[in-house]
């Protein structure tokens, strides 16, 4: 079946807040206090809270799975980030909304988005999960 490219000012702008965040988290210094660097990583959580499964899919394919050029400040970058008090709200907004809206399919979601078996670029059709496969996944 032939793809379709995802090209909406929608996905775009999902797609270039999660490089922003990325690259921010990459190579600047983050402190607590307020700066703009960490109004445009709050960006990216707005993203994730109102378009999850999108945001959520921008996050593993442009925040997590691309190559780090600075590894461990990408890693206190994130440790800082967690501690500050925008991002817990915000982040606490966006648990509680997954835990809303995919009760019973969170572990399917989880091993799809992290083992790359969708693309956020490209909507292909979805070969489907026999039992034994779900079994496989809700065992981990």
């Amino acid at each position: 079946m032939p793809t379709i490219e995802a090209t909406t000012p929608k996905f775009d702008r999902v797609k270039t807040n999660a490089q922003t965040a990325k690259l921010i988290l990459e190579t600047k210094r983050l402190s607590h206090s307020y700066d703009h660097n960490i109004e445009q990583i709050q960006r990216h959580l707005d993203d994730c809270n109102y378009n999850p499964t999108i945001g959520l899919l921008a996050r593993q394919e442009y925040i997590e799975n691309t190559p780090k050029i600075f590894p461990g400040r990408f890693i206190r970058n994130k440790e800082t980030l967690k501690s500050h008090p925008t991002f817990q709200y915000l982040n606490g907004i966006l648990e509680d909304t997954l835990k809303k809206l995919y009760p019973k399919t969170k572990k399917i979601r989880q091993y799809i988005i992290q083992n790359n078996r969708i693309d956020l670029d490209y909507v292909t059709r979805a070969k489907g999960y026999n039992l034994i496969d779900k079994l496989k996944i809700f065992l981990r």
